[in-house]
């Protein structure tokens, strides 16, 4: 197996809500890259193109090429007063240890990223109008050179195919031995994808490659499952075919686990680090289980009364001696909201009613100062949610076993402990998209080292 690996940091910064022009995103990704004296180091990025919008890439090249423009300035200017440069951002490439996917085609321009390559019609798994799924060497290496060119970088440390299992989840059916006809096809496209990536490899495009499946955290009994045994060999075989050798560049999967979730690194992760292989775990705070989605999160007690008083009262203060009939839908429309509070079954809920809440912002009223207040009592009711929708976390936790470890630490802090110990993870992927979020992922490495 091929050994590029930096030292990899255990807590790596997730991109898959990295947005655009939001300036918290962009403070938080500078601070979880900032080298800070004596204190931890987070390396590890993670990205896709069709991570936000298709935009997370672009996003994190740009924030990526302004930070390595600025740190050579520093590094000159610190070389130049012997400073040593402390406490300054990374500076190098090397420095950091970078990953993409490709396998999902998503968004309007599904059309424009397979026009024009020599992919077989049958080789594109259309799940629906805006989501298709690829895997076919044409398709990744003209996923790879775009990655490239929006992250700003002449290689990737790894190379992701992303969820592989859509062949199957697309084409299975129950009648007999369907699923073990159509696994064979789907390794078998995995294997023609493998020699390509080794080609890769060979130009110096990437430095080695993986698989990235949400199927890893099922049961492998699960008929969508990817089974993982002889994924090696296979790799194997493609290191022969295009470099001579066995010293393959199959060096990491990555999946969903948490502590609700843990199927995953009992089995796949299990057998990934018998093999030498590096274990990337995404969705730590974030668990889908029979019984519902949780939040692994603690939250604090909001201000939502008193931010719905004030919001109210600051309306009718800004518009006083104005007959628009407008403040009065407005407020109603802020009372209605407050009365449907008890609706939200959880902050998953409210993420996409948010998005409607903000749109309707922009049209009930040009006042930008009205709009502002109006994001405020928004802000207020989403806090106000998350620490309705914690409690009901914890009261789930407490009847699943989880009462002596969240009494006395924060869920979150839970959580990680649990990746951490486990044995089997290298990397726990977080969404670092705010400061509060870095100030957390940090704490984590200094305190469990």
């Amino acid at each position: 197996m091929t050994s590029n690996y930096t030292t990899i940091s255990h807590i790596g910064l997730g991109t898959y809500r990295m947005c655009t022009n939001a300036l918290k995103n962009k403070v938080a990704f500078y601070d979880a890259l900032t080298r800070k004296p004596k204190a931890p180091i987070i390396n590890v990025i993670d990205t896709s193109p069709n991570f936000f919008d298709l935009g997370s890439e672009k996003i994190v090249g740009e924030y990526l090429g302004d930070i390595w423009n600025r740190s050579q300035k520093e590094n000159f200017v610190n070389n130049n007063n012997n400073n040593n440069n402390q406490g300054c951002t990374i500076f190098k490439r090397e420095d950091i240890f970078l990953s993409s996917k490709f396998g999902n085609i998503t968004g309007e321009n599904i059309g424009s990223e397979i026009e024009g390559l020599k992919v077989p019609s049958g080789s594109i798994v259309r799940n629906s109008e805006y989501c298709y799924h690829c895997i076919h060497p044409e398709f990744m290496r003209a996923q790879l050179y775009k990655s490239l060119e929006q992250l700003k970088t002449n290689y990737l440390d790894i190379f992701f195919i992303n969820n592989p299992e859509h062949f199957l989840k697309k084409h299975v059916t129950f009648i007999a031995n369907n699923r073990k006809v159509l696994g064979k096809v789907m390794l078998e496209r995995i294997s023609e994808t493998f020699i390509a990536l080794e080609q890769a490899i060979s130009q110096g495009l990437i430095r080695s490659y993986g698989i990235s499946s949400s199927s890893f955290a099922l049961p492998n009994t699960d008929v969508n499952f990817l089974p993982y045994e002889n994924l090696l060999d296979r790799a194997r075989n493609a290191s022969r075919i295009v470099r001579g050798t066995e010293n393959h560049g199959f060096t990491a999967i990555q999946f969903p686990a948490n502590m609700l979730e843990p199927i995953g690194l009992a089995t796949t992760a299990k057998w990934a680090k018998s093999n030498g292989l590096k274990v990337f775990v995404n969705r730590p705070f974030n668990a889908f289980t029979k019984d519902g989605r949780f939040r692994l999160a603690s939250y604090p007690k909001s201000s939502y009364d008193q931010i719905k008083k004030t919001t109210i009262a600051r309306i009718k203060m800004l518009t006083q001696g104005y007959n628009d009939f407008h403040i009065e839908g407005l407020i109603d429309w802020i009372i209605r909201i407050d009365s449907q509070l008890s609706e939200f079954e959880s902050i998953y809920h409210f993420d996409a009613y948010r998005v409607i809440l903000e749109q309707r912002i922009k049209k009930v009223h040009n006042d930008p100062m009205i709009r502002m207040i109006l994001k405020d009592f928004i802000n207020g009711l989403e806090d106000e949610i998350k620490y309705r929708d914690s409690r009901r976390v914890k009261t789930y936790l407490r009847k699943n076993g989880w009462e002596s470890l969240i009494k006395n630490r924060p869920i979150e802090e839970v959580a990680y402990i649990f990746l951490k110990d486990s044995g089997v993870v290298d990397c726990v992927l977080m969404e670092l998209t705010a400061k509060n979020y870095v100030d957390f992922a940090i704490q984590m490495l200094e305190k469990y080292k």
